[in-house]
């Protein structure tokens, strides 16, 4: 399972919507358009491929920052947010 930092800018607010729905199904929000995701390759391609159909490539951006194992043992927080644990499962 790789962790997966997600963060977005969509210009309109319906597609702003489901992309946020989206990633709160596969992730914790981390801050508004932020969120963790913990996830299998296999799984990953599938929610890629969901946001790929969500957005309009030409005003909206998705980035995906992938953590290695090395980079999560380095994340430090201040303040109350934390570091999300990866679920034991997900329904599909």
């Amino acid at each position: 399972m790789t962790a997966h930092v997600i963060a977005y800018d969509i210009t309109n607010k319906t597609r702003l919507k489901k992309v946020a729905k989206c990633c709160e199904l596969y992730g914790g929000r981390k801050e508004k358009s932020v969120f963790e995701l913990h996830l299998d390759e296999r799984i990953f391609a599938q929610f890629w491929k969901e946001m790929q159909s969500l957005i309009d490539p030409q005003h909206d951006t998705v980035i995906d920052y992938p953590l290695c194992e090395f980079c999560k043992s380095k994340i430090i927080t201040l303040g109350k947010t934390s570091v999300e644990t990866p679920p034991t499962f997900l329904f599909f």
